[in-house]
């Protein structure tokens, strides 16, 4: 009997094991990361706490690292990480309540030097040159960096708070946030050239297939202007459609992006909708619905068009980032940091 009472034990200390290794948290450890791997999960942290922190998934294993700076550099991130670009072989991470811009090594996330300080930067848009532009929530100002030199070079006087930034030909398109404003920046002279009105405070944009640019407006909800969002042409500059919402329940962080070939619009307001860009009108319903969570984040993978988005919770715990098919269908989900807020594929 003493033989089958052991190997009872061996199999029920196996099982433990098991359950164990289930309820233990994502791993910690980091293997040099190559191209086309995975997505780094950006973690905003809460307010004041100085806990920013970035996670990177990895999809051949299916494989969480988590908080992978502090993991190699033996100390914290700063305080709300913003955003993160990729451009040559260096990341650039845009940590806005501590004013800098963090420059690693995407391969091994090793920090090299830092960028700043910055009143309260927000997106960094790099140019082929070399150089880049950065928005700005307090200071009036666009700033220019020098990316080769680390270095900010000067800036450009902006009304308020400059938040997302697109690219199209010579020109940058810059949202002025609680305004109606679209700035415009020719590259070759690094003047504002011009102003685009659009519905109140335009919060995110993007670029279709056909170059035209999609904006995204939250509207005031202490007033009487809806959201919304427009169709602008960037050559003549001029507003092409308008697509009007019916409600001010935009959600936390409201959100507009394009499918891998840029003929499908994604946007979050409060919930997740699709829309074809020769659509006529706004869908009546989402493909992913909040119930109940406070979705925060929303990227499109470039190649097969998946759906990443997160839940902030309450912004003070661990939010919980999710996949989902181009259609909505939740793939898988996975714990992340404190109040998940973007995505970087690389």
């Amino acid at each position: 009997m003493k033989p089958i009472f052991f190997l009872l034990f061996a199999l029920l200390s196996l099982a433990a094991c098991k359950h164990e290794d289930d309820e233990m948290p994502p791993d910690t450890s980091l293997v040099p990361i190559e191209r086309g791997e995975g997505v780094f999960i950006l973690n905003e942290g809460a307010f004041n706490a100085g806990n920013a922190s970035v996670d990177f998934f990895r999809y051949p294993d299916n494989r969480q690292f988590s908080n992978i700076y502090e993991t190699q550099n033996g100390q914290a991130l700063g305080d709300v990480l913003q955003s993160m670009t990729l451009f040559g072989d260096r990341a650039f991470l845009v940590v806005n309540n501590s004013q800098k811009i963090v420059v690693v090594d995407p391969a091994d996330f090793k920090g090299t030097t830092s960028i700043g300080p910055f009143p309260s930067p927000r997106y960094l848009l790099p140019l082929p040159s070399g150089k880049a532009y950065l928005s700005d929530l307090f200071s009036n100002f666009i700033y220019r960096v020098d990316l080769a030199n680390l270095q900010k070079i000067d800036s450009i006087a902006a009304g308020g708070w400059t938040e997302e930034m697109v690219r199209i030909g010579g020109e940058i398109f810059v949202a002025n946030r609680f305004t109606k404003n679209i700035y415009v920046i020719d590259t070759l002279s690094n003047q504002m050239v011009d102003t685009l009105e659009v519905g109140f405070d335009p919060a995110s944009m993007a670029v279709d297939i056909n170059g035209k640019l999609w904006v995204l407006c939250s509207g005031d909800s202490f007033g009487p202007d809806l959201g919304g969002i427009w169709r602008l042409d960037p050559a003549t500059r001029q507003v092409e459609a308008q697509f009007g919402f019916t409600d001010f329940d935009t959600g936390t962080a409201p959100k507009i992006r394009t499918n891998s070939v840029g003929n499908v619009l994604y946007f979050l307001k409060k919930d997740i909708f699709k829309m074809g860009i020769e659509d006529g009108a706004l869908p009546s319903n989402p493909i992913v619905s909040s119930g109940g969570r406070t979705l925060y984040a929303l990227e499109i993978h470039p190649i097969t068009s998946e759906i990443f988005t997160s839940d902030a919770v309450d912004f003070a715990q661990r939010g919980t980032v999710y996949l989902y098919s181009h259609d909505g269908v939740e793939i898988q989900s996975m714990e992340a940091g404190v109040a998940p807020n973007g995505f970087l594929f690389y």
